[in-house]
């Protein structure tokens, strides 16, 4: 049974999935095995990625982060750009 609808993307939908995971469901359909690969492999390395906790075609339970997001970050203090130097951190971090 998935939980209450938490919020929504692009791409997917976020359910409440217990205190501290939600899951993330592709409207598509699409597989998530890669991306929770892709993040295994990322924390594995020790940069900042929530745990993945299991992955099954077009669903991927993770942990629950909250807080605001970078989108918020830079909309109400454009000038500072800490966001846009976090997210350029960690692209260079990954590749």
């Amino acid at each position: 049974m998935t939980g209450e609808l938490i919020g929504r993307g692009r791409d997917c939908d976020v359910f409440h999935d217990g205190p501290d995971r939600v899951l993330r469901r592709n409207r598509a359909g699409t597989s998530t095995e890669v991306e929770a690969l892709t993040m295994r492999h990322v924390a594995a390395h020790g940069d900042p990625c929530p745990e993945v906790y299991d992955a099954q075609g077009p669903d991927i339970v993770v942990q629950r982060l909250d807080g605001s997001t970078m989108h918020d970050g830079m909309s109400r203090r454009p000038w500072t750009m800490a966001a846009a130097r976090t997210l350029a951190d960690l692209i260079d971090r990954v590749t």
